[in-house]
Parts: structure tokens; C-alpha cells; sequence
């Protein structure tokens, strides 16, 4: 299970022919589909304990409060990867970059897509679902 790579088509395209050469054949690709705008929305939310590394979300997770984290009382902030301008750069690049992989496995008949918006067990319960397809095919 490869996660977060390949990201570009070029990769995609050589690891396709080096699992072949392998007698290793990618059986399933699996895309987890969110909408941008809920993607900006879940990393805008996050924060993060600078002592601990604990996680929260203002909507998910709150802590119990602002700005202190439950655990070790240390303080709460917002990465810089969670900036708006940040995310929504990131999932420009991810539009420009790595759309056109998904659109090679799709081509190849190893796509599947999950609605990644919901309870995280139901997300999870779709890939193993898709994944043990894949077995069975």
C-alpha cells in the first residue's frame, strides 16, 4: 500500500512499468474523494500542541479550552501548513500535479473511488471494502 505517492504521472508511469517488470502489478488504485473546500475547512480547524503534539479541531475536537491542550497544558496553535492561502496552494498543485495520475489508473481499469466525507470507521470501512474487492477480482 503506497500512500501520497506516486504524484505525478511521470512516477505513476514508472512505477507502473517497474511492478510489471517485477511480475507485481498494481491491482487497485484507490482516490479518496473531498471536496476542496471541505479539505480547507478540516485544515483551517486543526491545532496543534507545540509541547506534546496532541491534535485538535475547533469543530471535530475542540479542547476543552481555547488554546490549551488537555493533556499537558501546553499551547495550542495553527501550523503553517494549515493557513488558508497555504491549503488552498497545495490543493492547486495537487489539481495541476496529481489529477492526471488518477485519470492513468482510471485508463488502466484500477480506480476506485470513496467519498472521503463522513465518519472516519464508514471512509475506512469503503477502502477495505474496495480493497477486498480487489483480491476477489
Amino acid at each position: 500500500m503506497l500512500d501520497g505517492f506516486p504524484r505525478t504521472l511521470e512516477q505513476a508511469q514508472v512505477l507502473t512499468s517497474i511492478l510489471e517488470e517485477l511480475s507485481r502489478p498494481i491491482d487497485l488504485a484507490v482516490t479518496i474523494e473531498v471536496p476542496d473546500d471541505v479539505i480547507v475547512e478540516r485544515a483551517i480547524g486543526r491545532l496543534l500542541c507545540m509541547q506534546c503534539g496532541a491534535i485538535y479541531h475547533l469543530k471535530a475536537k475542540p479542547p476543552r479550552l481555547m488554546g490549551i491542550c488537555d493533556n499537558c497544558r501546553g499551547v495550542l496553535s495553527v501550523r503553517e501548513d494549515d493557513q488558508p492561502s497555504t491549503v488552498r496552494h497545495r490543493l492547486a498543485v495537487y489539481h495541476r500535479l496529481t489529477e492526471p495520475v488518477i485519470v492513468f489508473y482510471d485508463e488502466l481499469v484500477l480506480l476506485k473511488s470513496v467519498n472521503g466525507v463522513g465518519a472516519l470507521n464508514e471512509i475506512f470501512s469503503s477502502i477495505c471494502a474496495q480493497a477486498e474487492s480487489a483480491c476477489y477480482n
